[in-house]
């Protein structure tokens, strides 16, 4: 089950992991592309490294802004309590 927190992302997800297609073709096209071996034998390609790096790099972005977020909302609780106690 997707966590609350993540549903309102995946669209933006969605849309991102499109944008990376062209880029990933023009890597599968390119002769001198190649793949490394994982412990486990399957491939990884320079494609997939390309597009791990990018949607990995949005999510601390977007999560980076959330935990921001919350962190204000939390601070701005926690004043309005603290003056209705005083």
């Amino acid at each position: 089950m997707l966590s609350k927190n993540l549903e309102p992302i995946i669209p933006q997800l969605e849309e991102l992991t499109r944008s990376l297609f062209p880029e990933i073709l023009k890597i599968y096209q390119n002769p001198r592309s190649s793949a490394q071996d994982k412990k486990d034998g399957s491939p990884v390609t320079a494609a997939d490294m390309y597009a791990h790096k990018v949607i990995v790099k949005f999510l601390r972005n977007t999560f980076l802004i959330f935990q921001l977020f919350q962190k204000r909302v939390s601070s701005q609780k926690i004043t309005s309590q603290q003056k209705s106690f005083g």
